[in-house]
């Protein structure tokens, strides 16, 4: 068995550095932003072309279309979008007529939130095509990469929840 020698590491610390020096491009966390910005374009061309509505309006009512959340607390807590962002979205739709939205009779920091006709005919029609969009965008793995995608992001998530 061949032992490290102190040139064997120098060379090998001096390789790891060249991996943090490289362009911002080629960036662990450029890499994955560019490819969020990538994946946010193609939804929100979707959502404009079938339905005019925005990609945090789009997380909102589906959201509360799956009874996941009926209070804008939920929202936050389900979606993780800041407060003011899921405020602003919740309005817009109440505007279009898609949400309606009323203030907790026992909590009044709470809005109860209730999907309208409008609302749920709009949830019907686009869900069918986001669905596609994802089956789409998984169709391009196969199951191991799948699968593997899955625990890379949840590193991922966790080692950014953990920064210290």
């Amino acid at each position: 068995m061949k032992k490290n020698t102190k040139k064997d590491s120098e060379s090998s610390i001096s390789e790891l550095a060249n991996i943090f020096d490289l362009p911002i491009t080629q960036n662990f966390t450029y890499r994955l932003a560019e490819a969020s910005w990538a994946l946010n374009r193609q939804a929100t061309t979707i959502l404009n072309s079938v339905c005019g509505l925005g990609l945090n309006e789009w997380r909102v009512l589906r959201m509360v279309a799956s009874n996941s959340a009926k209070s804008n607390t939920e929202l936050s807590k389900f979606i993780g979008m800041d407060k003011s962002i899921i405020s602003r979205s919740m309005g817009s739709l109440e505007l279009k007529g898609v949400l309606a939205l009323e203030r907790n009779r026992d909590d009044r920091r709470k809005v109860d939130i209730t999907l309208t006709t409008k609302g749920y005919e709009i949830y019907k029609k686009t869900l069918p095509h986001m669905q596609a969009r994802q089956r789409y965008l998984f169709d391009q793995l196969n199951e191991d990469e799948q699968k593997l995608l899955g625990k890379v992001l949840e590193k991922i998530k966790h080692a950014a929840a953990n920064w210290s």
